[in-house]
């Protein structure tokens, strides 16, 4: 029984370690994509939300009021049914991207 316990520990543990290694390949990759192709604006100039951050994104990377979107790459669907989805700031005068972040849902 003790063996049947440690075995299916050890089968749950690769299971994590082989979503985690498929969650950070597909996070680098959507990240890679995202600043070098940009996004959807989900925030800012000619969409109907603010961006709440513009005053620490300009007092961080510059910029003037109205320069500051949020943005959202694709999504990509894990096998496990969890969804990867990237979002960022671009400051839409230079095209500067910053502060990417990976949400899970």
């Amino acid at each position: 029984a003790k063996n049947v316990a440690t075995h299916e520990r050890y089968k749950e543990q690769l299971r994590v370690e082989q979503r985690t290694g498929e969650h950070n390949q597909n996070a680098e990759r959507l990240q890679q994509e995202l600043m070098s192709k940009g996004g959807d604006r989900i925030a800012g100039p000619k969409t109907e939300k603010i961006v709440k951050d513009e005053p620490r994104l300009i007092s961080r990377y510059g910029g003037q009021p109205g320069d500051w979107a949020k943005i959202k790459g694709q999504n990509y669907r894990l096998e496990t049914g969890e969804t990867l989805e990237i979002h960022a700031y671009q400051n839409v005068t230079t095209g500067q991207i910053v502060e990417p972040k990976i949400k899970t849902q």
